[in-house]
C-alpha cells in the first residue's frame, strides 16, 4: 500500500512539473533576433532559375527561467494572397533548456514553394511575376500556439553554395 502511494506521489509531481513547463507563454518569452533574409538559390530546374523565401534566425530568451522545447513552424505568405503559399516545420525541439537571455543557434527557415523564373537572376526582383514574400513564425507548447514574430524577405539572392547554419 505504501508503495502505492509513493507511485501517485511521484505521478503527481511528474503531472505538476510536466504542467509548469507548458504554462510559459511563448509570445512573451521568445524573441526571433539576428534575422537574415532573402532568397535561396535552388539552382536550375528545367531550364529556369528557382529562388525560395529563407529566414535564418536565432531564439532568444526573453523570460527568467529556462525555456522548455517548443516546435516551431514559419508560413510563407505572397503579397496580394489571401493565403499562406507554404508552411515549414521546425523538425526539432527548438530551445530546449535555453537559459533565460541566452540565444539559440541559427535555424533556417526555407521553403520549397517559391520563383521558377526564365529571366536571369540578376532581374529577379524586376520582373513582373515577383512578388515580396512575408514569414510567419509561430511555436507551439503545451498545445498552445503564439505568433513569435512576422517580417518580409529582403530582395537579396542568398547563393546556393553560400554556408548556411541548420537545425532542421
Amino acid at each position: 500500500m505504501r508503495f502505492l502511494i509513493s507511485c501517485l506521489a511521484a505521478a503527481a509531481v511528474a503531472t505538476g512539473a510536466a504542467g509548469c513547463g507548458a504554462e510559459v507563454d511563448l509570445a512573451k518569452a521568445v524573441q526571433i533576433v539576428d534575422v537574415s533574409s532573402g532568397y535561396y538559390d535552388m539552382g536550375i530546374i528545367n531550364g529556369k532559375t528557382k529562388l525560395v523565401p529563407q529566414a535564418i534566425v536565432h531564439v532568444k530568451n526573453a523570460s527568467d527561467r529556462a525555456l522548455p522545447g517548443f516546435q516551431m513552424s514559419a508560413s510563407y505568405w505572397a503579397a496580394g494572397d489571401d493565403g499562406m503559399k507554404d508552411e515549414m516545420i521546425v523538425t526539432h525541439s527548438v530551445a530546449k533548456d535555453l537559459a533565460p537571455g541566452a540565444t539559440s543557434d541559427a535555424i533556417v527557415l526555407r521553403a520549397n514553394f517559391g520563383f521558377t523564373l526564365e529571366v536571369p537572376r540578376a532581374e529577379t526582383f524586376q520582373n513582373s511575376s515577383f512578388r515580396d514574400f512575408t514569414i510567419k513564425v509561430f511555436g507551439k507548447v503545451g498545445g498552445r500556439i503564439a505568433k513569435l514574430g512576422e517580417f518580409t524577405v529582403e530582395r537579396k539572392i542568398v547563393p546556393k553554395d553560400a554556408a548556411s547554419p541548420s537545425k532542421d
